[in-house]
């Protein structure tokens, strides 16, 4: 039933349980102990390059510009969950509006190092100065770290401070 699929936070969440054991229910062969096993993380590949970004990064870093693979990308995310949109960011370095700075939820704006505006849509970023300009969402997926190790042992794993 459609009640049993609330918050996870909720005691009566079906997957409650799977969620707050620290251990899978089946074996996994190839672990890696740089984050715990069911650490969530942002995954993303671009040609042979897989890196990920632990989910909690984003409660001190609500964006990160980063380049991936030779592909230039701004993260942004919440800072109270697991949602997170990747953007292609073409030469740009952004950052979060000051009224942002303070906020929990996905940025709905953004500023370029030009001070040019940037609304967050779905499908792209888009300019404020010029709407036909776009900038579109990247591929990218929330898993738990030892599910995306599994399949991207070669993972880079991004890291608060060091010049990933």
């Amino acid at each position: 039933p459609p009640e049993f699929y609330g918050p996870e936070s909720d005691r009566r969440s079906i997957y409650r349980d799977y969620r707050t054991n620290p251990e899978t229910i089946f074996p996994v062969w190839n672990r890696d102990t740089r984050l715990e096993t069911k650490d969530e993380v942002l995954g993303l590949s671009f040609g042979d390059v897989h890196k990920a970004y632990p989910v909690e990064v984003f409660q001190q870093e609500r964006l990160v510009n980063d380049v991936v693979g030779g592909t230039e990308l701004v993260i942004i995310a919440s800072a109270t969950s697991s949602s997170a949109r990747v953007y292609a960011r073409q030469d740009r370095e952004f950052r979060l509006p000051e009224s942002d700075a303070t906020s929990h939820g996905l940025p709905m704006s953004l500023f370029d190092s030009d001070d040019v505006g940037w609304q967050v849509t779905e499908e792209a970023l888009v300019s404020t100065a010029d709407s036909y300009l776009r900038l579109p969402r990247l591929p990218s997926q929330i898993s738990f770290w030892f599910g995306w190790f599994a399949f991207h042992p070669d993972t880079l794993l991004f890291e608060v401070g060091r010049g990933n």
